[in-house]
């Protein structure tokens, strides 16, 4: 921090504790809005009077709630700091579930947490292309008691949190939607972009968003939601008296406190994040589709710049009233045209408060590089570049062609690391001929070096010899996945969007384009699709078995 400097493992590790301690106490700043943040502490105390007298139905839980909860947990995971793992509880008997039940129920009862619950361990996490020796660039990612998580998913469970009245335009750890949704819809806005029409696309950074959350302002915000009180209780109850330790090659530090924040890790965190943000979400994305949001990216679309300031004023107000700073470096305008060629005359800077956005020809979202011009080239450089540098980086285990392991096995490798990497948001995109070309030959070079084949192999035997298919069938695969999840979705919003595009017969729309994928594989027609016929597991297999049957007979040889 600062100037200060830690030369052995234990000094690195409480100069690593004293940054994240630091970065969990709330800090004052002339721009909060302090008469909120007062506002919600005395609607707080208000809310505890009320609590105690409230005739609120009371939450019990049940032998299946815990077996749910406990079925939710991720395998192989770190243990946490009494040496429990998930497999511990998944493997246990119906004798822990009992005393679980007994246990979560007289928490309930009596609304106070354990403190075994409130306590975790930070790992430190080096934060993408970031200096090693600087602690800002460490990200805290924490592990908490596992017997905590299934208390939390089953809070979770029982609070319904977020599930009515969430902003329809929030793509983010919401079930039945995905970020490729919210990326989705910003490809979808700029496609319609023709002629001398502009549209302005600004990228957000809330910088530190899941570590500054306010709790005062956090659980004023839960009891508008109409959260029952005894789970208000519980959840603020679980909020207070919270401590950490950093554990840092091998050391663990001494424990702090935290007075701020939702732990990255948590079970209940992302959500009570979105409840925090949620309103931001609500207020811009009346309009159309002007806010598509995965937890804190924020993307905003306007086609006036009058009304892209306004919404940037919205955000501003908003950052102040809960306390989170929006970082005017890497938050991005990107002015996009219709006419290709054409750079566009309205470049001047945005505000954010009393700083300057400054357009730029490109910026990124949820992983995908936003241009002005040749951005699904940009994307398809950037996922070919980062495929060859895993493929390099799996060559010592022995993926490679001559005396590496069996071919099959190397493919089944590269399907499982290569391939979501090369492949990765580009069913978001609308990806050409030449485009698709530079994809393909990435691949089809890929599985001929994998089976040690000449190049002058044809595609069919470098196909058939692997049961590999060919790189526009496995983007197919992805794209009608996609349409899937929107079209069975419960997001109004996005359904909405969905029929509009298709209707209008837009060339570059990926609706237009996935119901011509639709009558090339004999699926069902895209408006069959949207009755909700089919469960996921069917629609999966379906399409595995419509697009392997396609092309195997359009590569298997004539006899």
């Amino acid at each position: 921090m600062g100037e200060e400097e830690a030369i052995s493992k234990k000094e690195q590790c409480e100069l690593l504790a004293k940054y994240f301690e630091d970065l969990a106490q709330p800090k004052d700043n002339v721009n909060f809005n302090n008469e909120k943040l007062l506002n919600c502490k005395k609607r707080c105390k208000i809310i505890k009077e009320i609590a105690k007298a409230s005739t609120d139905t009371e939450v019990t839980i049940t032998k299946e709630d815990i077996r749910k909860a406990i079925n939710q947990l991720n395998t192989k995971k770190a243990a946490d700091e009494y040496d429990l793992a998930s497999e511990h509880l998944k493997h246990s008997g119906e004798s822990l579930h009992e005393i679980l039940q007994e246990t979560f129920n007289q928490i309930l009862l009596e609304e106070k947490v354990p403190s075994t619950f409130k306590t975790g361990t930070v790992s430190p996490i080096l934060k993408k292309g970031k200096a090693f020796y600087e602690v800002e660039n460490y990200r805290g990612i924490t592990v908490t008691s596992v017997i905590g998580k299934v208390f939390e998913y089953i809070i979770l469970d029982k609070s319904n949190l977020m599930k009515s009245g969430q902003s329809p335009l929030q793509f983010g750890f919401t079930q039945g939607l995905s970020p490729n949704m919210a990326a989705l819809i910003l490809s979808e806005a700029c496609s319609e972009i023709t002629g001398k029409q502009t549209i302005f696309v600004t990228t957000l950074d809330s910088q530190k968003a899941f570590d500054v959350v306010s709790h005062v302002i956090l659980m004023d915000r839960l009891y508008h939601y109409g959260l029952n009180l005894n789970l208000w209780n519980i959840i603020e109850e679980l909020y207070s008296g919270v401590t950490s330790t950093v554990k840092w090659k091998g050391e663990t530090s001494t424990s702090f406190e935290i007075h701020q924040g939702v732990r990255q890790g948590g079970v209940l965190s992302t959500h009570l994040y979105k409840a925090y943000i949620n309103e931001l979400g609500s207020h811009i994305g009346n309009n159309y589709v002007g806010c598509p949001t995965c937890a804190d990216d924020i993307v905003l679309l306007s086609l006036n710049r009058e009304e892209m300031q306004e919404m940037l004023n919205i955000v501003d107000n908003y950052s102040k009233d809960h306390r989170f700073n929006i970082h005017p470096q890497k938050s991005n305008v990107i002015i996009k045209t219709g006419n290709k060629r054409k750079d566009p005359e309205d470049s001047d800077a945005f505000k954010m408060g009393n700083n300057d956005l400054n357009c730029t020809d490109r910026t990124t979202h949820l992983g995908l590089t936003r241009s002005t011009k040749d951005e699904t080239r940009i994307n398809v450089d950037d996922r070919i570049s980062l495929a060859r540098r895993t493929l390099y980086s799996l060559i010592k285990t022995g993926v490679h062609g001559s005396n590496g392991l069996n071919p099959k096995t190397s493919y089944r490798i590269y399907q499982a690391y290569v391939l979501p990497r090369l492949l990765y948001g580009l069913e978001t995109l609308h990806v050409n001929s030449k485009e698709m070309s530079l994809l393909s030959s990435f691949h089809l070079d890929t599985l001929r070096k994998l089976q040690s084949l000449p190049k002058r192999t044809a595609c069919a035997s470098v196909y058939l010899l692997l049961g590999a298919l060919p790189l526009i069938a496995e983007i197919h695969k992805r794209q009608l996945s996609l349409l899937f999840g929107v079209l069975n979705s419960d997001n109004e919003t996005i359904r909405s969007l969905a029929m509009r595009q298709y209707m209008s017969g837009r060339s570059t729309s990926f609706f237009t384009k996935t119901a011509e994928i639709l009558e090339m594989y004999n699926l069902p027609f895209f408006l069959e699709l949207c009755e909700k016929k089919y469960s996921k597991i069917e629609w999966k297999k379906r399409t595995k078995s419509a697009i392997n049957g396609h092309w195997t007979n359009k590569t298997t040889p004539r006899m």
